[in-house]
């Protein structure tokens, strides 16, 4: 408290966080004032003590409070009510984190008119929550999951950046996966959301050591870790020593973006005139809705003609020998599909198989819309639908492989099969236009650079049943086994050493 300077700014009569001016006093040009935790004197003390612990790291929960957490833990995901206006302030922060709500969502004048009228509760202030409640939720949280980990002997990292695009801040987040050893299931934790200093090799290292010693404070496990291929994330993999696994998603979309999408001239002219008849449409949508209801009003009309003409039939043929079959006619149904055109965005495939289907699905509207709005040069061709829709045929069966590695419990050992599967679909068929020769054939060459058969997923795929006998020869299964025993031994979790063992006796005397 009292005066003081930094970089020639006058701070009076406050209270502020000596560690958050020694850090950014070291930063030197780089300092922030704006950074440095800072509160009015008349402020309570505990608001500091929940900076310190959150941001720094110094302290813990007090016992009385964590009983009270836990406490409250044990039955937050149960129907139970809250009991107290602690455990009524800790449900509503989850609620609002859980649905990514701002807290002043309690604050607002219909949530309040709201309450009044139906709950009647003794709402807190959105400050309150933010000060209070969500550091109570966080530390007890913390403490739960520490607790878990300690547990595991192995855990893989996900690890990911990315730039706010509103402040440019860089940003850096950390996931925990593991199998939990009480009931062998597969849980992932969120260690970290943060903005960091910059996405440096370097930097991040520091950053990540960090965060592993809050959450790894014992024996460390083993780790590994899985995130996408740009240099300074392989390059992170190399310093914090870990053996890493690229991630299969961003394998996917490398082997289909890069490789394939933009290494096709005539895909590129294609796409790109999709997305100048995006940009030409994006503020013609009431028109294209006019065309659709046109579209729509013109197939009922034909339904009903249809219609008349069936009832003639079946006048002459009371029996059904001349009816076309029972169930409502397609052409009355409305329509399935994309109701918008979607554009496509760099980092994720998918958009682009969004976007041509889109124009797939609308390119009779599209065409109509286009000639209206003096657009000729952008009206689609026969020839030009008849490409979109073999690039909609090509990248339709990725999209369930990308679904299946981004949504399902994740094993190394489907990285075989997977590629299995990717090299029927790079298979050229005589079939195909020549563009989508063009891109399998892209494909197709890069396929075992983008997506290796490592160490780590032979040895994966040696401990799966179900995988093994495909992709491994027995010999080979028994020589990773071994190696993998060898490595083990003396090692402080006796029940893994032991299924190693199982399995390595299993291979030697079964087979051989």
């Amino acid at each position: 408290m009292g005066e003081l300077h930094f970089k020639d700014k006058r701070i009076d009569d406050q209270v502020y966080c000596k560690l958050c001016l020694e850090r950014e006093k070291a930063l030197g040009q780089d300092g922030r004032y704006t950074r440095v935790y800072s509160l009015s004197s008349k402020s309570s003390s505990g608001n500091f003590l929940n900076h310190a612990a959150t941001e720094h790291d110094k302290l813990k929960a007090n016992d009385s409070n964590q009983r009270k957490m836990d406490s409250w833990l044990a039955h937050s995901s149960s129907d139970t009510p809250a009991s107290s206006k602690f455990e009524l302030n800790r449900d509503l922060i989850l609620w609002l984190c859980m649905d990514i709500l701002p807290f002043e969502t309690i604050s607002k004048p219909g949530f309040q008119k709201f309450n009044e009228k139906n709950l009647k509760l003794d709402l807190p202030s959105d400050r309150c929550l933010a000060t209070t409640a969500l550091v109570d939720v966080y530390m007890a949280l913390k403490v739960k999951i520490t607790s878990k980990l300690a547990e595991t002997s192995g855990v893989c990292l996900m690890m990911d950046g990315w730039t706010d695009q509103h402040k440019r801040f860089p940003y850096f987040a950390i996931r925990a996966a593991t199998i939990d050893p009480t009931d062998w299931t597969y849980k992932v934790f969120t260690l970290v959301v943060k903005p960091v200093l910059e996405h440096t090799a370097e930097s991040l290292n520091a950053f990540v050591r960090e965060i592993l010693l809050e959450f790894f404070k014992d024996v460390p496990p083993q780790f590994f870790n899985t995130t996408d291929g740009a240099a300074n994330m392989v390059k992170l993999s190399k310093l914090l020593g870990h053996q890493r696994q690229t991630c299969v998603a961003h394998c996917l979309h490398n082997l289909l973006q890069t490789d394939g999408l933009e290494n096709v001239q005539e895909v590129q002219v294609l796409l790109s005139q999709c997305k100048k008849i995006i940009d030409a449409l994006k503020w013609k949508a009431h028109q294209m809705s006019d065309e659709k209801m046109t579209e729509q009003e013109t197939a009922f009309f034909d339904s009903i003609q249809s219609a008349h003409e069936e009832m003639d039939v079946d006048e002459m043929y009371p029996f059904g020998e001349g009816t076309s079959g029972s169930g409502p006619d397609k052409s009355m149904q409305e329509p399935q599909g994309f109701s918008s055109l979607k554009n496509s965005v760099p980092t994720r495939w998918n958009s682009t198989l969004v976007m041509v289907s889109s124009i797939v699905k609308n390119h009779a509207i599209v065409n109509q819309t286009l000639k209206k709005s003096g657009r000729f040069d952008l009206c689609l061709m026969p020839d030009d639908v008849a490409e979109l829709k073999a690039l909609q045929t090509f990248l339709e069966p990725f999209e369930s492989l990308t679904k299946t590695v981004s949504k399902g419990t994740p094993n190394l050992s489907m990285i075989p099969l997977m590629k299995s599967r990717l090299k029927k679909l790079c298979t050229v068929d005589q079939a195909d236009s020549s563009v989508v020769k063009s891109l399998k054939n892209c494909c197709m060459k890069e396929l075992d650079h983008r997506l290796p058969i490592t160490d780590l997923v032979k040895t994966s795929a040696a401990f799966d049943p179900l995988v093994r006998d495909i992709v491994l020869s027995r010999t080979e299964c028994s020589e990773l086994i071994e190696q993998v025993y060898s490595k083990f031994q003396g090692f402080r979790y006796a029940a893994v050493v032991s299924l190693i063992y199982e399995l390595r006796t299993y291979f030697f005397f079964q087979f051989f």
